[in-house]
């Protein structure tokens, strides 16, 4: 499947166009972005790369060089699917400038049938370390939390039974911050360490509620609790020719009492050739978003039979992959 095709050109030599499908991401977190509006799929913060796919849009962007900053505006036409008709189209605009020694940005998105979205973000050094931030405003009535009800999960219980949800009085809010700290852990070696913080006003904090939010429609990994936090490290390998590095990823739902450790090793085989391999962990509270079980009876979901379901935590887990590039 085709990951990027699109054709640049600029007018008057004041503003470049372009368009066609590609990656665009906004935002500075490392592991939750909330604004990274123009991707109609989160980024799985455990994998090594960005498996997504580009996105259909016309792109125009402004530079200000006398004021070290720019202007972006640009056409959607995926929402998230292909556009079929002018109706479905979305459009966005961002502008992003340097304050003293700080980077900022600020944007807002909007689609067809979807409320719009606001965001902005920060980065900034602090001492020996690298600071940023970003938060997102999703506006309007499609906004809701949800809650457990007392009533017992019997079997064939209406799945409405057990559970509440009410819209917010207001926009929800879903905000991340971190610190990054790089240095040198041997001669013409680097490595990063950084923590980051997300808030999601959108969350639980009940993980009883996972299996509600997974039947409704409403679930989303690293995106369904309402507090986390990570610690990563990242390392370039010993060898000679800088080919392998190494990554320890440790992410606490902090809501429900979860937990993940997951470190990654990657090997550039040939110039075009990567090896991967990675090991995890999951522990904390059984049934949690990072260790996950479900076991659920049968349930009725506005008359439709929902069956039992019965999934075994994985306590251990790990993988190889090969990815090659042309």
């Amino acid at each position: 499947m085709l990951d990027q095709a699109w054709l640049t050109f600029y007018m008057d030599r004041a503003i470049f166009i372009t368009a066609g499908k590609q990656q665009v991401k906004w935002g500075t977190g490392h592991i939750w972005n909330p604004t990274d509006f123009l991707n109609a799929q989160r980024r799985d913060p455990l994998q090594p790369f960005d498996q997504r796919l580009g996105s259909s849009m016309i792109k125009a962007q402004m530079p200000l060089d006398a004021h070290q900053s720019n202007l972006y505006a640009l056409a959607l036409f995926d929402n998230p699917e292909a556009a079929s008709i002018a109706q479905q189209e979305g459009g966005a605009f961002r502008a992003e400038t340097v304050f003293l020694n700080a980077e900022m940005g600020a944007e807002a998105v909007t689609r067809a049938g979807m409320n719009p979205a606001y965001g902005a973000d920060l980065s900034a050094p602090l001492g020996p370390l690298d600071a940023y931030a970003e938060a997102a405003l999703l506006s309007g009535p499609g906004n809701a939390t949800f809650e457990r009800t007392s009533a017992p999960a019997a079997t064939g219980a209406p799945l409405a039974s057990l559970y509440k949800s009410q819209g917010l009085p207001g926009p929800a809010l879903q905000a991340s911050a971190g610190l990054v700290y790089d240095f040198a852990w041997r001669d013409n070696r680097q490595a990063t360490l950084g923590a980051e913080y997300f808030y999601n006003e959108l969350g639980v904090e009940n993980r009883g509620l996972y299996p509600i939010l997974m039947f409704t429609g409403h679930y989303q990994a690293f995106y369904a609790a309402k507090h986390y936090a990570a610690l990563y490290l990242s390392a370039e390998g010993p060898d000679e020719g800088k080919h392998t590095s190494y990554t320890l990823t440790n992410l606490a739902n902090v809501s429900d009492g979860s937990y993940e450790s997951r470190l990654d090793f990657s090997w550039l085989v040939l110039e075009n050739l990567t090896f991967g391999a990675y090991a995890a962990g999951h522990y904390g509270n059984q049934g949690g978003e990072m260790d996950f079980s479900l076991h659920t009876p049968a349930l009725s979901n506005n008359g439709r039979p929902i069956p039992a379901t019965d999934v075994a935590d994985v306590p251990v887990e790990g993988g190889l992959s090969l990815r090659m590039g042309f």
